[in-house]
């Protein structure tokens, strides 16, 4: 029933709209086997979804476990290549925006291998911010400058960077539009706001339905697509300078590990992936190739640059 959402009853926290279209039911955490099935909720006017019931703090804090994958090396020889190959292109991408003397935030971290990255390229005043505390240690024992905390309550300086990168992080928040007003205050005239994040217009999305890999219940809070992405930035003082494809096969492989993992050829996950994720990575890739030529993927890239008044 449209508008009905548990503890989702406030209105979307993009456009305001309060009527709601039930996307898919049931959706469980198939990486890592948290308590509960959640809903995903459509807003009518902008397409945002919304999951519900909202996960309180602690709730959330339990589904990031010990083992969560972005705190691990890949198990798998093929994903760590790719894994490699994937930050060092997206740092020479991200450097096409900055200088030697640039100064660069990135959020959620975690190891910090795009901050190593982008130093690899000359850019060597960048700052990381996360929340998990081995990650925070690592990324320190590489050299890097970060600490740990949240966004919302760190003490950063207001108009002190000239990017801030949130890799797969905006869909983890509360409060988009909160977050990236934030990150307005904190970027210099015209710096850029960049990222990843999932996509609903998407081959991927729609077959696999509950078991999408862009879901990622309960940890993805709301899930965006490319015109309510660009609203988000438009409502925060940002213009789009680029929304991209990505070519980036993950959430398909995740959508068949969710999939077997509800059928009789179900594995033993480790730090949320079955043995075969590899192998899941190289046979989903040519669809994500053709996808990318043709249509969207469901992991864009995002390049919004700061407007002033």
């Amino acid at each position: 029933m449209p508008g009905l959402v548990g503890r989702q009853a406030a209105p979307c926290r993009l456009c305001g709209s309060a009527s709601r279209i039930l996307q898919d039911s049931r959706v469980g955490d198939f990486e890592y086997g948290s308590k509960g099935h959640f809903d995903f909720y459509r807003c009518a006017q902008c397409g945002l979804l919304a999951i519900s019931p909202i996960p309180s703090g602690d709730e959330l804090a339990q589904a990031y476990p010990e083992g969560y994958h972005a705190y691990h090396e890949h198990s798998s020889w093929f994903a760590r290549i790719l894994k490699q190959r994937f930050w060092a292109a997206k740092a020479a991408r991200y450097s096409r925006w900055l200088g030697p003397e640039s100064r660069v935030l990135e959020v959620g971290c975690s190891f910090g291998d795009l901050l190593m990255a982008l130093k690899e390229r000359g850019i060597h005043r960048v700052r990381g911010l996360d929340f998990n505390a081995k990650a925070v240690e690592k990324a320190q024992s590489r050299g890097l400058e970060v600490h740990q905390g949240e966004l919302e309550t760190a003490s950063l300086p207001e108009k002190h960077f000239d990017m801030i990168v949130m890799e797969n992080f905006i869909e983890h928040v509360y409060d988009p539009i909160g977050s990236f007003a934030l990150c307005h205050r904190l970027l210099k005239d015209a710096g850029y706001l960049v990222g990843e994040t999932p996509n609903t217009n998407a081959w991927d999305f729609r077959l696999f339905g509950k078991h999408w890999g862009g879901y990622h219940a309960p940890r993805h809070l709301h899930v965006f697509n490319i015109q309510n992405l660009i609203l988000l930035g438009e409502k925060t003082g940002f213009a789009a300078v680029r929304i991209a494809n990505l070519l980036q096969p993950a959430h398909w492989a995740l959508s068949v590990q969710n999939w077997l993992q509800q059928s009789r050829f179900k594995t033993q996950l480790k730090n949320g992936r079955s043995p075969i994720f590899g192998a899941l990575l190289l046979a989903t890739m040519p669809i994500n190739v053709l996808q990318m030529l043709i249509a969207h993927t469901s992991s864009v890239e995002f390049v919004f640059r700061k407007q002033t008044r």
